[in-house]
């Protein structure tokens, strides 16, 4: 799998917007104007080293690249043996299909949603967790993963907290 994945690659590309914004919004007097950025500039800066940095972990020199694509594929059949992550992601699933809170549902509702996922709108659903806003997570689960065989149960909790937040926007 590795030949597929950088699990030794540092993602940099949220500690720096972190730290941009926080000079942004601090309004540091110790830097010079060159590096002084507006909110607008922070996030494409950020954008493009994310694009960069995913592809990177993939191996890959550019994002569009097809080595990106079975890298993602691999990495989603490998995690999918396991079976927190195939649960998590089946939810998550039905939680985007039917628009609401998996909790409202009543079981034979859920039941019905979970016999009726195919492994496109999973693989979609696995997708979403390279979004720019957790990706810098989804890595840190991915190379633990991939090093150990094991789920890292705190950078999992916080993927999902990050993708309830995101899911409520």
């Amino acid at each position: 799998m590795e030949e597929y994945y950088d699990v030794n690659f540092h993602v940099k590309y949220y500690e720096i917007y972190q730290e941009l914004l926080n000079n942004l919004s601090n309004n540091n007097t110790n830097l010079n104007n060159e590096e002084k950025y507006s909110e607008e500039d922070i996030e494409c800066i950020c954008r493009k080293l994310y694009l960069d940095e995913c592809a990177s972990v993939f191996k890959s020199n550019d994002f569009l690249d097809d080595k990106i694509d079975v890298g993602f594929r691999k990495v989603f059949k490998l995690l999918m043996k396991n079976e927190r992550f195939e649960e998590y992601i089946d939810n998550l699933t039905i939680s985007y299909a039917c628009g609401e809170n998996i909790d409202s549902l009543d079981k034979e509702t859920f039941n019905n949603l979970k016999n009726g996922l195919d492994g496109d709108m999973t693989y979609f659903s696995f997708l979403s967790l390279f979004d720019i806003k957790i990706f810098y997570l989804t890595h840190q689960l991915i190379s633990n993963y991939l090093k150990t065989n094991n789920i890292d149960n705190d950078v999992f909790e916080k993927i999902k907290q990050m993708n309830d937040i995101l899911l409520k926007k």
